[in-house]
């Protein structure tokens, strides 16, 4: 068995860096399910930072991911964007370069299928990742995606991307009471009818949950799936599994 990638299920969790770009490195946070079907690796949104004890959607979601048999690598922002990562630096060559090490490094050391997973901002990341497409992904989750972009923010919504090139499946998802205007819910379908040479594009409208006030595109509203993540997460692992 020596030399041969070997499912998450047998390694312990670990918080580690690599290098990416020269002089740059990038933390992950790798957290493993049981008996893992796959492995997603989690693009947080807003400016990309890894931290998983607030109340963002990616400390909100990899748990119920976990729970529902899907190992996780959560992504941080590069060492040389210590302020974040801006919607345009999610267009920037660099950060396609940080995402094609990152996954080259999870090729290298699982034998998992590996699943791409953004929210808000970060499915401009995964929308990149698959239109560049980029060796070695499974498939493509998409969550509440920025579609409605004003055009002086100078950057794509993830529906007016290049989707037809994408051959693996895709998932986009949608909540029905999301407020945020760049990321209305019938989003989801605009981006599963561009996915048009996917094996399997789908999109899937969520309801329910809760909201504990702040920003509309922040912690603890629809647009972060508030109080439905253990259903969003459901729908998620028998997509990939299904897959």
């Amino acid at each position: 068995m020596v030399g041969l990638a070997i499912p998450f299920a047998a390694m312990a969790d670990e918080d580690i860096t690599i290098k990416t770009r020269p002089g740059v490195t990038v933390e992950l946070a790798r957290r493993d399910a049981k008996i893992p079907a796959a492995l997603v690796l989690m693009l947080p949104g807003g400016q990309g930072h890894l931290n998983l004890d607030g109340r963002g959607p990616t400390a909100q979601f990899y748990r119920p991911l976990m729970a529902n048999g899907l190992s996780v690598v959560i992504m941080d922002a590069p060492s040389d964007m210590s302020n974040g990562l801006s919607p345009r630096d999610r267009e920037k060559n660099e950060h396609l370069e940080d995402l094609k090490s990152v996954i080259a490094h999870l090729r290298k050391i699982t034998s998992l299928p590996i699943w791409a997973w953004g929210i808000s901002r970060g499915a401009l990341s995964v929308g990149h990742v698959a239109v560049n497409e980029i060796a070695g992904v499974s498939g493509f989750v998409f969550l509440s995606s920025p579609v409605r972009l004003p055009p002086h923010a100078g950057v794509t919504g993830v529906a007016d991307m290049a989707l037809d090139r994408i051959k693996p499946p895709v998932l986009a998802i949608g909540h029905e009471d999301d407020e945020c205007r760049g990321t209305p819910p019938s989003g989801a379908g605009r981006i599963a009818r561009g996915a048009s040479n996917s094996k399997n594009a789908q999109s899937k409208g969520i309801s329910g949950g809760s909201t504990f006030g702040g920003h509309i595109s922040g912690p603890g509203t629809a647009h972060t799936f508030n109080g439905v993540e253990n259903q969003v997460a459901r729908v998620i692992a028998a997509f990939i599994r299904s897959n």
